[in-house]
């Protein structure tokens, strides 16, 4: 055999010099490592299966019948570097007992795991698969991965997602709120989304802490006695009032063992009447 120039796609072709035929050497286990690196990427890619066919110029049959061996074996995540790094993790249910913990970065997905719930000892098992510790920690929340997160990571900060945060305050605070100040804050909340830059936030930052203080001031007027207390600066008070009410929302205030998130005027008048 001899190289005999390249084909259109430039890959080296070879002739026989016996029977003068040209042909391309291809390795079989070459081939299939590609491929599965390849089905690799677009499962756990942003790519759908046709931009992935069009980007390497055979059509979506083709990636199908490429990708028809490896359905039946999972893929194992490789050991990522994420020290510095800010980590995202979300839980995906992909069937009623059958949920997925993905791990991303801002570039691509680093770790997974496969899971029947998503509670405590799922998240535990998939942050512990972490060599490294993160800068910080993007998450929706949910009670036991919190919990995972303190045990895994105590000193990582936690940042709520931006997504669930606004999901969140919008059903909490419905299409149509029934008080002003919930009015006042639903607006608030819509405008989080378009916070881009760091005077925006100053710009939004100001405006919440005008509400938060106009509202508090309706307990002053009441002249009732109260704790102000920064759940965001004092962590064992922020896992008492998940612990309590179940919920991250602020502000949150307790009246006789009451609690009520958000300043829910008449729900707090209705409280201070037994106190």
């Amino acid at each position: 055999m001899q190289k005999w120039g390249k084909d259109a796609r430039g890959k080296q072709r070879f002739r026989c010099k016996n029977c003068c035929k040209t042909a391309q050497k291809n390795r079989f286990d070459v081939t299939l490592k590609s491929r599965q690196k390849l089905f690799s990427k677009w499962l756990l890619g942003k790519f759908s299966l046709i931009e992935l066919a069009q980007k390497h110029n055979v059509t979506r049959q083709t990636l199908n019948t490429w990708f028809q061996p490896f359905w039946d074996e999972e893929p194992i995540p490789q050991i990522q570097n994420i020290a510095g790094q800010v980590l995202i993790i979300d839980g995906k249910y992909v069937e009623k007992d059958a949920v997925v913990l993905v791990g991303t970065t801002y570039k691509k997905v680093v770790s997974w795991h496969f899971s029947q719930r998503e509670n405590f000892s799922s998240w535990t098992t998939f942050l512990s698969s972490f060599k490294h510790i993160p800068f910080a920690i993007v998450c929706d929340g949910q009670k036991g991965m919190l919990k995972a997160i303190r045990q895994i990571f105590p000193r990582v900060i936690i940042q709520r997602c931006q997504f669930h945060v606004i999901k969140y305050c919008l059903t909490k605070l419905t299409k149509n709120p029934e008080y002003e100040a919930a009015w006042e804050f639903r607006e608030l909340v819509l405008q989080v989304s378009q916070i881009k830059t760091r005077e925006q936030l100053k710009v939004w930052l100001a405006d919440y802490k005008y509400w938060y203080q106009t509202h508090k001031d309706f307990l002053k007027e009441k002249n009732i006695k109260f704790e102000d207390i920064d759940v965001s600066k004092n962590q064992k008070k922020l896992e008492e009032m998940i612990r309590k009410s179940g919920q991250m929302g602020v502000p949150q205030i307790e009246i006789n063992g009451k609690i009520i998130v958000g300043f829910d005027k008449a729900a707090i008048e209705k409280e201070l009447e037994n106190v």
